[in-house]
């Protein structure tokens, strides 16, 4: 099991990184990486019920020419902690579990920085030329839970409500992404399916939790056509990776079993293919 969480953290950290880092297959498009999550999401809401046009068109290898996807709606999150949102934050962001980054639980992440640095970070270490940035929904983010370090420049939104918050992350990444100095690597994080699960019902059935699904991946939607429409596109090469932190059962999660370890996985590029 310990394999298989490597492999799924290093997909979905790493290989956006190496596009980064490396040249794309032709020598010609600028490598390009993005990366997607969602609070909360669980696989079979977003696979089999949420109206998600924007994340199956990622799936499916239609957003734009020349990408394909290789997907899975049976993921997993981590198992050396809870199924708590912290803790799994920090493992995509750095793409080792809790026995590395030590965050075991949403209070140890207040007070306890990572000793392992963030994809992002070692990717400005290593090329100083790529712009990156760090887009975050947060409503408790003011006690500092989630942090980049001072080279990687983050913006966390600082609205009333969680819904208000992830609007406006949207709005600032669609900014960011048409800009002249757009950034060559993102991250970009949506609250709604968790705060909504908490309040209605994580399952698949609950309307309401179906719709936070669909509005976030309405935000997705917007930052895909932003990346199409850059006038740069066309020699640009992305890669882009989807997932969660954890899934949900009732009112919550964070216990060991599969309504919270199930997310969905997704990573799309032009040098990607399912298997």
């Amino acid at each position: 099991m310990e394999r298989t969480q490597m492999k799924v953290l290093k997909a979905l950290t790493m290989v956006a990184a190496c596009a980064a880092l490396t040249c794309a297959a032709d020598g010609e498009r600028r490598p390009k990486a993005l990366m997607l999550f969602f609070d909360g999401c669980r696989a079979d809401a977003m696979f089999r019920n949420a109206d998600c046009p924007a994340l199956r068109s990622l799936k499916d290898g239609t957003w734009a020419e020349g990408y394909r996807c290789a997907w899975s709606d049976a993921g997993q999150n981590i198992f050396d902690a809870p199924t708590l949102s912290y803790p799994n934050h920090a493992s995509l962001l750095t793409g080792v579990t809790a026995a590395k980054h030590r965050i075991l639980n949403n209070d140890d992440s207040v007070d306890v920085r990572t000793p392992a640095r963030t994809w992002l970070s070692r990717l400005v270490e290593e090329r100083k030329d790529l712009r990156v940035k760090a887009f975050y929904s947060d409503l408790n983010d003011g006690t500092g839970r989630i942090e980049t370090d001072g080279r990687v420049p983050m913006f966390c939104a600082r609205e009333k409500t969680w819904r208000a918050c992830d609007a406006k992350t949207a709005e600032e990444a669609v900014a960011a992404l048409t800009a002249e100095d757009a950034p060559d690597v993102l991250t970009f994080f949506t609250q709604d399916p968790d705060c909504t699960g908490h309040y209605l019902g994580y399952y698949p059935t609950s309307d309401a939790y179906l719709e936070a699904v669909r509005l976030c991946d309405s935000y997705v939607g917007r930052i895909l056509d932003a990346i199409r429409s850059r006038k740069t596109f066309a020699d640009e090469d992305w890669m882009i990776t989807f997932t969660a932190d954890h899934g949900g059962r009732g009112l919550g999660h964070g216990p060991d079993d599969g309504h919270c370890h199930t997310i969905p996985i997704l990573i799309a590029g032009r040098h990607v293919a399912q298997g």
